[in-house]
């Protein structure tokens, strides 16, 4: 993204987001209680998915109007293979990790952890499995989703384009079709299916592309109204009675199909879209950026973390397994557990950090660089 041109605001939510996540990775900590999937159906990944159909938008629909709708889209799928690596390297440091980890504890059983089982004792079709995106290791399974939402950017970014509703409709035909088909990508070579279900999460990424659309252009995403306010805070009510009562409604529990009330993540259902747009709703009209100011340092510390979001997931992806690991070998109780993902979040704000620095140090270079340098004045001149 045009460095000059970024949202701070959009950058913070996008660290804050990377921040959650990173501390539901790292199950049985006490600041788990602190995210956002305790206060409603949706949670961070929501979130996440939102924001990358939003800076897609900008990022994307302004090169598409440069350099054309061709280019562009090879640059999306040239995106989309980038991911596919980090993808792939993520997943074989955490394979090395729970390698290590029961080597060192001579535990046979670590080699299981988070469904890297298959990878050690079926290699040959799981192999297949990881590149072909058929087999994903459990928290390592946000990326492959990431990955075909940015390949299939070079279609319906076009039609948000065009006209928002040219891409909605669709989008919106086939979540339904999903839903009501139960339709999902088989898992290779073991049973089951993706995790994160391409054809319903599509929803919440074109729903972000439009909304970066209407941004890049000047518009208010969804503009203020007292009645969509209105309805909005009674989603989030409601989405709170709900997790603090424990409703969790089993598939026959009412006479509607289960995606109109249940909390399904693997297929988004209807309760957790609806909750996590009324979020982003208030959240955007209701003193987000003053939140933003007051924060102040933490603030500033969220903001980086977004702008670097790919470096700081993957690097907290690896950091999570190998918190998992860590804590059960000591079987450390939850303030242990608390005190690991403080010391994580820690090195990735640093990272973060460092990453600006590092790019603020290259950019001085580079325009030192191409400046007309005097040659005859002496070493000590200056």
């Amino acid at each position: 993204m045009d460095k000059s041109r970024r949202d701070p605001l959009i950058d913070a939510v996008r660290g804050l987001a990377l921040v959650m996540i990173f501390i539901n990775h790292v199950p049985g900590n006490p600041l788990e209680e602190l995210t956002s999937r305790n206060f409603g159906p949706s949670d961070a990944t929501e979130l996440f998915v939102f924001l990358a159909g939003y800076s897609a938008a900008i990022v994307y629909g302004r090169r598409m109007e440069r350099d054309g709708l061709v280019r562009t889209s090879f640059r999306l799928w040239g995106r989309a293979f980038n991911l596919y690596v980090l993808h792939l390297f993520t997943l074989l440091l955490a394979t090395a990790i729970a390698a290590t980890a029961s080597l060192v504890t001579a535990d046979p059983h670590l080699l299981d952890w988070i469904n890297l089982g298959p990878i050690f004792f079926d290699p040959v079709p799981t192999l297949i499995g990881v590149v072909t995106l058929g087999h994903q290791a459990g928290y390592f399974n946000i990326l492959p989703l990431y990955i075909l939402l940015m390949a299939a950017a070079s279609v319906m970014l076009p039609l948000v384009k065009i006209n928002p509703w040219a891409a909605l409709a669709p989008s919106v035909g086939l979540y339904l079709a999903v839903q009501i088909g139960d339709l999902n990508f088989p898992n290779y070579p073991t049973s089951g299916t993706w995790f994160f279900n391409p054809m319903a999460w599509q929803m919440m990424f074109v729903i972000g592309l439009v909304c970066g659309n209407r941004a890049r252009n000047g518009l208010i995403p969804v503009p203020y109204h007292p009645f969509v306010a209105m309805a909005a805070g009674l989603v989030i009510v409601v989405g709170l009675g709900m997790k603090l009562a424990g409703y969790y409604p089993s598939p026959d529990a009412l006479p509607l199909p289960f995606f109109m009330f249940g909390q399904d993540k693997t297929f988004m259902t209807v309760p957790r879209l609806v909750h996590a747009l009324a979020l982003l709703y208030l959240g955007a009209h209701f003193g987000a950026r003053a939140a933003l100011r007051w924060l102040g340092p933490i603030g500033r510390s969220l903001e980086e973390m977004g702008r670097h979001g790919l470096l700081i997931f993957c690097t907290g992806s690896v950091f999570a397994i190998l918190a998992q690991l860590c804590l059960f070998a000591i079987d450390a109780d939850r303030l242990t557990a608390g005190a690991v993902v403080l010391a994580g979040l820690a090195g990735l704000m640093f990272l973060a950090k460092g990453r600006s620095w590092y790019l603020g140090v290259s950019r001085v270079e580079q325009q030192l660089g191409s400046s007309p340098q005097p040659s005859a004045l002496p070493a000590n001149s200056v």
